[in-house]
């Protein structure tokens, strides 16, 4: 069984656990760099910080230096976009993030992205790219998720009804390299998206767009954060202050849904990822929130049970978009 996290957690007493994190950037169209050849290349940032866990205090400190990570680079893009990386895990031993705009599983080095499977949108035949929003892993597989919510025309019918989760098996072969060469099964997840925004409240045209998912071995159950929760239609510009403040969670069947409330809600700080903190049972989440008003980012970070115990209040760590946390 591969160790989990990477790095050896250092106890302080008993009920005091210091953990190494990492965070990564989606840049949007900010993205866009030279390399030192002058060419084109499209960038993240991963920022590496801590996590300490008090258990009996029942709370939780992040120093989270934006300065203290290392900048990943990458060549490829789709129209004119790249590296717009939304998620990041380990997976047998490996780190890896996905880029929402290409559709692009990268492992992460140092300093590198390199590219190790590619994913199409809609059955799996289509010629874009997916949008791949979250990564967690059930049953040894790994998941890469999309947001859940129908593309619309501006006369609010349906054009593209995206609310498809692919599932991403990997096989390890003779040749160590070849670990991230795999089979790629695409599954149709609308029902299971519909489920979770009828238990929301929110009903199409009502919607939930889904950034930060994790499957718990422990509870047997999925659980998500909405970075947007709506019970009115979908509108590009009046999203930008419809964030959520609500934890799901439902069988692996999609029922016996649970709707818990996380504080108060801030209209324009939307749940873009969250882990649970090793050792709690999973019933402590450490979550990044994402900003986007006009041209202006910011990321937050927070952590909290899930019964909805505040142990961490919003914390403003950079003024770019993070969208993506793991234990390292």
């Amino acid at each position: 069984m591969e160790k989990y996290p990477a790095t050896e957690p250092i106890k302080r007493g008993r009920v005091v656990t210091e953990f190494k994190i990492a965070t990564v950037a989606d840049l949007d169209k900010f993205a866009t760099d030279k390399d030192e050849e002058g060419e084109t290349v499209w960038k993240s940032f991963l920022a590496k910080g801590s996590l300490i866990y008090d258990e009996i205090n029942r709370k939780v400190s992040v120093d989270l230096p934006e300065n203290s990570g290392i900048t990943v680079t990458s060549e490829f893009s789709r129209g004119g976009r790249g590296m717009e990386l939304s998620a990041l895990i380990y997976y047998k031993d490996k780190l890896y993030s996905v880029d929402d705009k290409t559709g692009i599983v990268f492992e992460i080095g140092e300093g590198k992205a390199i590219p190790r499977v590619i994913l199409s949108d809609g059955d799996g035949n289509q010629a874009k790219g997916f949008k791949g929003e979250w990564l967690t892993i059930k049953d040894g597989m790994l998941y890469v998720g999309g947001h859940g919510r129908e593309f619309v025309r501006n006369d609010g019918s349906i054009l593209i009804i995206c609310g498809l989760r692919y599932k991403l098996e990997r096989k390890l072969t003779v040749l160590l390299y070849y670990v991230n060469a795999g089979a790629v099964q695409h599954v149709n997840w609308c029902d299971n998206y519909n489920a979770l925004r009828q238990a929301a409240g929110c009903p199409f045209p009502g919607y939930l767009i889904h950034e930060a998912a994790v499957w718990s071995w422990i509870h047997k159950r999925w659980f998500f954060l909405p970075r947007k929760v709506s019970k009115d239609p979908y509108d590009y510009q009046l999203d930008e202050k419809r964030a959520g403040n609500i934890l799901l969670s439902c069988t692996d069947r999609f029922d016996d849904i649970k709707v818990v409330q996380i504080g108060q809600v801030n209209c324009t700080r939307g749940y873009s990822s969250f882990k649970f903190i090793p050792g709690t049972d999973d019933k402590v989440i450490v979550a990044v929130k994402s900003e986007e008003v006009g041209n202006k980012q910011k990321s937050f970070i927070s952590a909290f049970t899930i019964e909805g115990e505040i142990l961490l209040e919003d914390q403003e760590f950079a003024d770019k978009k993070y969208e993506g946390i793991e234990f390292i």
